[in-house]
């Protein structure tokens, strides 16, 4: 029974063996180090070109099973079994490009890793010069690029067959849609901030088309789509797709759309922020408020020089970035700042603007073909002469359809931070009711979290720009025991909101209150008064 039973089961677990390495799953084996530029050296290692993957499975691997494509180069690896954790160096390979290149390690035509480099990566503007390898340093993550390639830290510059000098586990985001555009009038491009992975067509919904079928490459899905028509809204939904992260998936909903190819007629300069503080940066806000779908890559930004002739003009976008009818879009050269000092921006870009001096400037939105779309020359004398300083402060379009005007443009509510990047202007004159000063929608509060008027809301209105005033709680003797406004400067219309809590930081009483408003203008030298109850039920204490 034995001389029969053992060679069987030798032929059975070398056939195993072969299967288990001839079917490597997806970063079985990863690409862990690139060594496109060895010169100069920096004094340890040759100056030869090197290409490191790692076994990152629990199995040892035949690398004579797999091809590493350098561009449109194929290498393919002798005979040599690379154990688990281990590390195999190839110096003999299509040249890797210093500009960059695409990187990938297949199977029988399956892709198990494939990387983007470019020079970007290293970001340090001394090892980009040459003598330092990219290393991967989260092999849990490998798909991700951003922040998972770094620099070696090593002083030999890099550590060909050895543990990567970087080594860290990466606390990125979920799997995003960043972008979303119309290829032609049927294929749709859906962009993610991370390479995907896989997805189900009946994950994809779109209510107004048929959906033919998908590809992924990276980070693009390209859907193919009945015919869309042109300035016309479709709705995306997303319900799940994978890549290969920790975190879940939560679905998303976007809208699209196919531009027109006519020059846009009704797109403006709506917000600008040329005072930033010194860690900050301006910010230029535009507003589509037509119907019309844009394409904002067909639009830049230029100004004119002492002779009043146009400059080089600078591209809002390099690839296509739809803004649809009655949307707004925010560009600045810091998001990261815009988000932290205006927690309420939406709608934002990062890419470079043209210098915006503090005392004025001139800024021009034009076509690729140089059409004048918009034009402002704005001045910091345009702001409230009231403010203490001008400093994160922005100027809003008062109206979108009225010319770029001192008149036309004033500084944003301190209700709303001073700016509204992303979102409706708080002196936008659009909202002006016929019905001037303060309301309350709803008297009664009820302060128990129940999710039913459990704020003090405060509605206004005005019909003009340039209004401060005060706000101010008496209880039911007539005495101040709260301000909600001192000296604010307010919009064309807003809400004021109060959950009750005073200045020593306690929940006001049960009872009967009264609001007193005291507003004035000072350009139009108008006042307001006004005066309004409210109650406060809550427990009796």
């Amino acid at each position: 029974m034995k001389t029969i039973l053992l060679p069987f089961l030798a032929f059975i677990s070398s056939n195993l063996l072969i299967a288990q390495f001839d079917s490597l799953a997806k970063y079985d084996l990863l690409i862990s180090e690139i060594m496109s530029d060895p010169k100069p050296s920096v004094g340890f290692l040759e100056e030869e070109e090197y290409l490191e993957i790692v076994n990152n499975s629990g199995i040892n691997i035949n690398l004579k099973s797999i091809q590493i494509n350098i561009g449109n180069k194929i290498f393919e690896p002798d005979s040599f079994w690379l154990q688990p954790d281990s590390f195999k160096v190839f110096f003999n390979i299509p040249t890797l490009k210093n500009s960059g290149d695409v990187i990938q390690i297949t199977q029988n035509n399956r892709l198990l890793h494939e990387v983007i480099y470019h020079p970007n990566m290293f970001s340090d503007g001394f090892k980009e010069n040459g003598g330092w390898s990219l290393e991967l340093t989260d092999f849990s993550q490998p798909c991700i690029t951003n922040g998972n390639w770094l620099a070696c830290d090593n002083l030999k510059g890099g550590t060909p067959g050895e543990a990567n000098s970087m080594n860290q586990v990466i606390n990125g985001e979920s799997l995003q849609i960043s972008n979303i555009y119309a290829i032609e009038d049927t294929a749709l491009m859906v962009e993610f901030n991370q390479p995907l992975e896989s997805i189900k067509l009946e994950d994809i919904h779109i209510p107004q088309l048929s959906l033919h079928g998908f590809t992924i490459q990276q980070n693009e899905l390209t859907i193919s789509i009945s015919k869309m028509d042109t300035n016309k809204v479709y709705d995306l939904t997303l319900n799940n797709a994978q890549n290969c992260t920790q975190y879940s998936f939560e679905p998303q909903h976007l809208q699209f759309g196919l531009p027109s190819n006519n020059t846009p007629s009704k797109i403006v300069i709506n917000e600008i922020l040329f005072n930033p503080d010194p860690a900050g940066s301006d910010f230029v806000e535009l507003f589509n408020f037509g119907n019309q779908i844009i394409d904002i890559s067909k639009l830049h930004f230029t100004d004119r020089d002492a002779e009043q002739n146009l400059n080089a003009s600078t591209p809002i976008s390099l690839k296509p970035l739809l803004l649809l009818p009655k949307s707004y879009l925010v560009i600045t050269e810091n998001q990261d700042w815009l988000i932290s000092q205006f927690s309420s921006a939406k709608n934002s870009t990062q890419t470079n603007l043209p210098a915006l001096n503090n005392d004025g400037d001139n800024l021009i939105l034009i076509t690729t073909n140089g059409t004048i779309i918009d034009e402002l020359s704005y001045d910091e004398k345009w702001h409230y002469n009231e403010l203490n300083s001008t400093e994160n402060v922005s100027l809003e379009r008062i109206n979108p359809a009225q010319p770029n005007i001192s008149s036309n443009w004033h500084s944003a509510s301190s209700i709303e931070n001073f700016a509204t990047p992303g979102y409706e202007n708080s002196n936008l004159s659009q909202r002006i009711s016929t019905k001037t000063g303060f309301e309350l929608p709803y008297n009664l509060i009820s302060l128990n979290n129940d999710g039913h008027q459990d704020l003090l809301e405060i509605n206004y209105k005005f019909n003009s720009v340039g209004w401060t005033g005060k706000i101010d709680v008496l209880n039911y003797e007539g005495i101040t025991i709260h301000t909600l406004s001192n000296g604010d400067l307010f919009g064309l219309t807003g809400s004021i909101y109060w959950n009750g809590e005073l200045a020593n930081n306690k929940i006001i009483k049960a009872g009967i209150y009264a609001l007193t408003f005291s507003c004035f203008n000072l350009k139009t030298q108008e006042k307001i008064t006004q005066k309004m109850t409210f109650y406060i039920n809550r427990s009796l204490q």
